[in-house]
């Protein structure tokens, strides 16, 4: 098992024409081994489902600050994106798909997010693109951006462990 690794975005992801100006842009990568061939999608089931209890926690403390702000709750988006084609992971909603890339994300009022996950031959590369559109929004994503370097460190790391065994 290898700790993520953070790397500039990849110029070759679906969202690259999302990251100039963004508020937020990160990018980190874990190792795939040469031998797994598994699809991106049960890459992505492995990096973004099963959430963990302390993730649950902290998705029902953002829940609870959504709804008193008048944002869209993990809910409202769980059910939005199941009634879909694309689907979800999670709360996450498949927005575009190719044989190596799902791309995730939703539009609120206070925000636009995107997150890639990319297989390469060698890696797993998951990116994170968040552009503010008001006050809401940068103080939103203020309060959350130590835990979102949190949560998607853990989550690559635990699916690192998955991936290599």
């Amino acid at each position: 098992m290898t700790s993520p690794e953070r790397i500039s975005p990849p110029p070759e992801s679906l969202i690259a024409s999302t990251y100039p100006n963004a508020t937020l842009l990160d990018a980190y990568a874990i190792p795939i081994p040469e031998n797994n061939q598994l699809p991106i999608e049960i890459l992505a089931q492995i990096t973004l489902g099963h959430p963990s209890l302390w993730f649950k926690t902290l998705i029902r403390i953002r829940d609870t600050i959504a709804t008193l702000a008048r944002l869209k709750t993990t809910h409202n988006i769980r059910q939005h994106a199941q009634s879909t084609l694309n689907g979800a992971i999670d709360f996450f909603p498949i927005l575009n798909r190719t044989d190596n890339e799902l791309i995730f994300g939703e539009d609120d009022t206070h925000l636009t997010f995107r997150l890639s996950l990319l297989r390469q031959p060698d890696r797993l590369i998951a990116t994170t693109v968040v552009h503010c559109k008001n006050r809401t929004g940068r103080i939103y994503l203020t309060v959350i951006r130590p835990f979102h370097h949190l949560v998607v460190f853990t989550k690559l790391k635990n699916a690192s462990r998955i991936i290599s065994s």
